[in-house]
């Protein structure tokens, strides 16, 4: 007869909390030139400009920030 026995503490999963984590701090991680949206899971970072070259730059410094 084949039984699984098991000890320790329950499995925790932590990826509730990094989320919201990651969520706070994204507004605050970002430099004006964006504006990030935030619903639920589900987020979104808007960047205008109606300058195509500024709006290139940007983006490359809102996607550093990021990194």
């Amino acid at each position: 007869m084949d039984q699984n026995n098991t000890c320790g503490a329950a499995a925790f999963n932590f990826w509730p909390i990094i989320i919201f984590v990651y969520i706070n701090v994204l507004p605050k991680a970002i430099e004006h030139k964006a504006m990030p949206i935030i619903f639920a899971d589900d987020t979104s970072i808007l960047v205008t400009n109606p300058n195509n070259i500024q709006f290139q730059s940007d983006l490359n410094v809102v996607f550093g920030q990021l990194n």
